[in-house]
């Protein structure tokens, strides 16, 4: 079987599911590379004030980071090890080389294991270090934003994968359309580009305790809230829903918004970091969830719906409208288009076969593209062809 270790900055809800649907094929060690005091990413809500820095890869210890969910979630599959550094800055201004001390002991300990596949999943800094100090030299590299969405431009950041990109990896692209995107955007070789769909994030199943949010009929948007996540058109479309047919909105997320815009009498505003067990409860018991991007270049928010197989509407984009299947698994709509979108709102709310659109997602995601059988097949078929 063959060994893989996942160097993980971030992206928690669909490197643990990952790794727990294709470990039956692969041999696979995760490794969350995290710093700080408090971590709430996705799934991720846990305390690292008192951890050392350095590596943890004792299970026991392990699980009283991650805690018994995510553990329980993984039961034996596969490894799960931290890497805590001292900071997220590749070189701190106060502490020097002090991460590369962390990492480097680190790396020491990994080359014993003997590896035949590095894959990084997300991006940073640190990856230098990881490139020049790791023996294994097959390697991949799953990048979710290949460019920074409308309002979060990040011209260090760019610059930063732009040099990454010169080192040898197989790429990853979730989207077939964003396959061929990076490969204009960094001008590498078509060939060393592969897309690979992201199925459903099911390590929320271990965050579901039943325990109802909001009472009564509604309908969803949920993740962080920032400029390119097109609230604006959603506010406009739903204002313009029929009263006969309106349902309760709730926007829930962590972001920079005036609320005063949110006082209307059929939205409900949670503006917060929303935790595992509030999110899955909020999905769950939603009639649907909308996604209105005006850019997007993968949404995790669609395989976090489907896993609750909640129909979506969402802005009919290119990436999007490849796991979005109009009026089969939700619909889509034009872009920054507030008529169109409430007249889909209107058209899924009043649906007759609105209980159809779960047993469609059902079939996308068990036997489908989407589906993490397809999934693990593929990327194991790509961890062996790097081999040869």
């Amino acid at each position: 079987m063959i060994k893989v270790l996942i160097i993980a900055f971030g992206n928690p809800d669909n490197v643990l599911s990952l790794c727990r649907n294709m470990s039956g094929k692969i041999d696979v060690t995760l490794m969350f590379v995290l710093s700080g005091n408090q971590i709430r990413q996705g799934v991720l809500n846990i305390n690292l004030e008192s951890v050392v820095t350095g590596l943890h890869t004792d299970e026991e210890k392990v699980r009283i980071i991650f805690g018994d969910k995510i553990c329980d979630y993984i039961s034996d599959s596969f490894r799960l090890w931290l890497l805590k550094t001292g900071t997220r800055k590749f070189i701190h201004k106060r502490t020097g080389f002090e991460n590369f001390s962390f990492i480097n002991n680190a790396c020491s300990f990994i080359n014993t294991q003997k590896f035949d596949i590095i894959h990084y999943n997300g991006t940073s800094g640190f990856m230098l270090y990881f490139l020049h100090r790791l023996k294994t030299k097959n390697r991949f590299w799953t990048l979710h934003d290949y460019k920074p969405h409308t309002g979060e431009e990040n011209p260090s950041g760019d610059l930063l994968n732009k040099f990454l990109t010169k080192y040898k990896f197989t790429f990853i692209q979730h989207y077939e359309y964003l396959r061929k995107e990076f490969v204009k955007h960094y001008k590498v070789r078509d060939e060393k580009v592969s897309s690979v769909y992201s199925g459903i994030f099911d390590v929320y199943n271990a965050f579901d305790d039943n325990q109802r949010v909001i009472k009564g009929k509604y309908i969803l948007f949920f993740g962080r809230i920032s400029k390119y996540k097109g609230l604006d058109t959603l506010l406009k479309a739903y204002r313009f829903l029929p009263e006969k047919t309106r349902i309760p909105l709730v926007i829930a997320g962590s972001g920079s918004i005036d609320e005063s815009e949110f006082l209307d009498s059929g939205i409900k505003l949670i503006n917060e970091y929303i935790t595992p067990e509030k999110l899955v409860s909020l999905i769950k018991y939603s009639e649907f969830v909308i996604a209105p991007y005006s850019d997007s270049t993968h949404s995790g928010v669609i395989m976090t719906a489907y896993n609750f197989r909640k129909p979506v509407i969402a802005t009919n984009l290119d990436g999007l409208n490849e796991v979005v299947i109009n009026t089969e698994t939700g619909f889509l709509f034009r872009k920054g288009d507030a008529d169109d979108l409430k007249n889909k709102i209107d058209e899924l709310i009043c649906s007759a076969d609105l209980m159809d659109f779960p047993r469609k997602i059902e079939k996308l995601v068990k036997t489908g593209f989407l589906s993490w059988v397809n999934i693990s097949n593929r990327m194991a078929e790509l961890y062996s062809g790097s081999l040869n």
